[in-house]
């Protein structure tokens, strides 16, 4: 019973330090590393505002001090998963993130838009609109060129972006199986402590999945009821 006491109390304690290293959002434009100008944030609050009353597809920006110790590429999927960006039934969502210490941008691309914005395509856009603002040192002004091409792209594409279900039955039954993956891991990883105990090894068997020894994320618990539920494939671009 102590051992088990002790599991829970663990569990909960770093649920509870996870989450506190988690960023959340405050909307369609999330400037934590303060990258834009007062009036490009409220550019960019209207601009995503219109797209989603338009195309139902939701875009959102977040700049971040830095994205350590993940990748800025692995970074924008996790927390593109974390917050459901993008609507549930047609996974439209898309996120661009900046983060200031890798002076990097990402962009995640749900997979409801994959056809109409494919990573070659997003790849331009950011070599045609932001790369030429930053190369002048104009970080704010080429993040808004960049979002500025991608909405009205999106709204050329409204009639297909309102009434697509991109492979959404692959989608669902992809997600129920990951679900109950996780659940028969998190079972498995519950019976070895158990069974063998404090203070002996009990991540040697699952050091891919658990991180092994010493392994931590950046992202944990978070909000969801901001944004639709979108599921991401890990599609985009960076820069």
């Amino acid at each position: 019973m102590q051992r088990f006491v002790t599991f829970v109390f663990l569990f909960f304690l770093s649920c509870i330090f996870v989450s506190a290293l988690s960023p959340s959002y405050s909307g369609w434009v999330n400037d934590y590393g303060d990258v834009l100008t007062q009036g490009d944030r409220a550019s960019l609050e209207a601009l995503f505002t219109l797209v989603e009353q338009n195309t139902t597809a939701e875009v959102v920006f977040v700049s971040v001090n830095t994205t350590a110790p993940d990748v800025p590429s692995a970074y924008r999927t996790k927390l593109f998963r974390e917050w459901g960006i993008g609507k549930k039934d047609k996974n439209n969502g898309l996120l661009i993130l900046y983060s200031v210490t890798e002076k990097r941008i990402e962009v995640e691309v749900g997979y409801g838009l994959e056809g109409i914005l494919p990573d070659g395509k997003v790849g331009r856009y950011l070599d045609n609109y932001y790369v030429p603002a930053r190369d002048g040192g104009n970080i704010s002004e080429g993040i808004v060129a960049f979002a500025e091409a991608i909405a009205d792209e999106l709204v050329l594409n409204t009639e297909e972006i309102r009434s697509g279900q991109r492979n959404e039955e692959t989608i669902d039954t992809f997600g129920e199986v990951l679900v109950l993956l996780v659940i028969l891991g998190l079972f498995i990883w519950f019976w070895w402590y158990v069974v063998h105990g404090p203070g002996k090894k009990r991540f040697g068997l699952f050091p891919v999945f658990f991180g092994g020894r010493g392994g931590h994320s950046s992202f944990g618990g978070g909000g969801f009821s901001g944004f639709g539920g979108g599921m991401s494939g890990g599609g985009g671009a960076g820069r």
